[in-house]
């Protein structure tokens, strides 16, 4: 009866609402899976991005099937079925005009003839129906059909938050062409040895910086000593690296960077950088390092956190091991986007603060290229990679070893590093991890670094070795040592062979913090990541190797103390928590002795 029809058309707002209820979940459902699990895997990320769309869209297909049918489908029938039979509405018009014989003149009839099911009604039509006899309380019963309108209400409001909700992530995603950052500026101070300092300037609106610099104890009229201006080209995106030579060890300078443009326009920046001690002499200090930093929403308003600790950890001097940049998360868009992908990480203002605080050294690891690159040198994409990395990065490090090369070596003191590259000169990794002929860093480079640990054997009291990739045979996927497994124990035989003391491995990559005791005298450390996803789940084995400590699901930053000042030389790892706060203490020491770093044994 016409109660009934009331009772449908109201109950019909159930089932809209419940759509924008559903909406609101699956975006819901889209945060949980993008802003939280993403900390965790990589995948997630993905997942989350797939899922939020996915559910967005079967939520709007809900609401639209719920609503009443759009105008804008004129082949789509109505088909809502209503068994009012036609005397009966023709009673009940009559009844609300008071007048039969001008019923029709106020009301649209339909003809149903012989259907008795009510159809093809106006979208653009609303009509009431009122009771023939008022109801035993004397209510009577008004439904208001207006389907057209409802429908592009609710179809407004799903697009409307869609839209809103989607923006952040579009924004994300496409971020390097709706935010190339061309007119960013930033510094930074790079290698640092006994006598010599880089420092790296973007300077998009100047176009030459010019140097000059002079030791701290000088007096304030004391000249200034000038290094040959250095120009800011457009085809180097006015990036440009001035390098200092014939400094003092131990020295604390003043640097004075003077940035002109046509006319009169100047900008002047100022660097206190102390060199690090002669070659071989005792030295006493301490630093950092880690990989991989993904500035993403939630975490990069006012800087990575992991930076911020960093920072506030006042090392003598930063490593960076890889994965700076996800060139390939969520999605790789093109060459064209290696720039502003660089311009956003470097110019965060977190890393600025550190990397014009301390001096900064960088490797480069898969995400700089595509993920677990293995493809050699001679790829279009490695070559484009290569370009903006040493550009931004890696023309700021110690000069290479061989002629285009990124991997080299310095001193702090009498502690020694061998940066390694582990990503140019790399075998396939589907190639058997036993094989012979499958390499890590290519027959020149695991020379050179061979070469190296004899040089060094009685020089350096501490020898790292800093690899972007762990170590450990526990960490047993192919992207790691673990896959190039030949390579990885000739050096370990080498150091036993040749009675080389004092080694350690420096790691990242992996996204959790670990400690691995190797072999009797021989330790990894590794870490990351710095401000990215964490691993919840890490791929590593209990054996061979001994897992000395393992922590993972959060961010790790951390503290290295060298000290062979004293009479029992020693390092001390401290690992501190990004995620818990800053005041609480680190949640790893672990302190070794020269003598507990005795060449390994199997």
């Amino acid at each position: 009866d016409i109660k009934d029809l009331g009772s449908l058309a109201r109950s019909k707002l159930v089932r809209p609402a419940a759509a924008v209820v559903l909406q609101l979940l699956s975006f819901g459902l889209f945060f949980i899976f993008w802003a939280i699990f993403g900390w965790f895997s990589v995948h997630a990320i993905y997942t989350g991005i797939v899922a939020g769309f996915v559910l967005v869209t079967i939520s709007t297909i809900v609401a639209c099937g719920c609503s009443f049918v759009p105008d804008f489908a004129p082949t789509h029938t109505d088909t809502e079925v209503y068994t009012l039979q036609l005397d009966l509405l023709k009673r009940t018009f009559e009844s609300a005009s008071g007048r039969a014989d001008e019923a029709e003149s106020d009301f649209d009839t339909v003809d149903l003839g012989d259907d008795p099911e009510l159809s093809d009604l106006s979208d653009s039509t609303s009509r009431e129906y009122r009771n023939s006899s008022p109801s035993a309380d004397g209510r009577k019963i008004k439904c208001r059909i207006d389907r057209a309108f409802k429908f592009r209400c609710l179809f407004l409001w799903v697009f409307i938050t869609s839209l809103v909700l989607m923006l952040p992530v579009v924004v994300y995603v496409y971020q390097p062409i709706l935010r190339p950052m061309n007119d960013v500026e930033f510094t930074q101070i790079g290698a640092v040895t006994y006598d010599t300092v880089k420092i790296s300037y973007r300077l998009p609106a100047y176009k030459t910086i010019s140097l000059s610099y002079r030791d701290t104890l000088s007096s304030e009229t004391e000249s200034w000593t000038a290094v040959n201006p250095v120009d800011l080209v457009e085809a180097n995106d006015f990036v440009a690296v001035v390098t200092v030579r014939g400094l003092n060890p131990s020295t604390e300078y003043e640097f004075k960077g003077l940035a002109t443009a046509d006319g009169s326009s100047t900008k002047t920046i100022t660097h206190r950088i102390k060199t690090f001690p002669a070659l071989n002499s005792p030295a006493n200090f301490t630093f950092s390092f880690g990989s991989c930093v993904l500035r993403m929403y939630p975490r990069i308003f006012g800087g990575m956190e992991g930076y911020n600790r960093i920072y506030n950890i006042k090392p003598d001097f930063f490593m960076m091991l890889g994965d700076q940049i996800y060139i390939d998360s969520p999605l790789y868009l093109g060459p064209d986007t290696y720039p502003p992908k660089y311009r956003n990480a470097i110019s965060d203002v977190a890393y600025q603060k550190l990397a014009n605080s301390v001096p900064t050294f960088h490797i480069y690891d898969d995400h700089e290229i595509i993920n677990d690159y293995d493809q050699g040198p001679d790829t279009d994409l490695f070559k484009t990679a290569m370009l903006s990395w040493r550009r931004y990065t890696g023309s700021k490090n110690p000069d290479g070893l061989a002629l285009g090369s990124s991997y080299y070596h310095f001193h702090y003191g009498d502690v020694a590093f061998f940066v390694v590259d582990t990503r140019q000169f790399r075998s396939d990794e589907s190639i058997p991890r036993d094989s012979t002929t499958k390499t890590m860093l290519g027959a020149e480079q695991l020379n050179m670094l061979l070469e190296w640990l004899n040089v060094v054997k009685d020089t350096a009291k501490f020898k790292f070795i800093v690899s972007s990739v762990p170590f450990s045979l526990n960490t047993n996927f192919k992207d790691s040592w673990w896959g190039y497994g030949q390579e990885r124990n000739s050096i370990v035989n080498h150091l036993r062979a040749h009675n080389i003391s004092g080694v350690m491995i420096l790691s990242g990559d992996a996204h959790w913090s670990a400690i691995f005791k190797i072999q009797t005298g021989l330790y990894e450390f590794s870490n990351s990541p710095i401000d990215a996803f964490a691993n919840v789940m890490p791929k590593v084995t209990t054996e061979p190797d001994e897992i000395v400590t393992l922590q993972s699901g959060h961010r790790y930053v951390n503290r290295m103390t060298v000290n062979t000042k004293v009479s029992m030389p020693y390092v001390e790892y401290e690992l501190f928590d990004v995620d818990l706060d800053e005041a609480n203490p680190p949640i790893v020491t672990k302190r070794l002795k020269l003598a507990e770093l005795s060449p390994p044994s199997p």
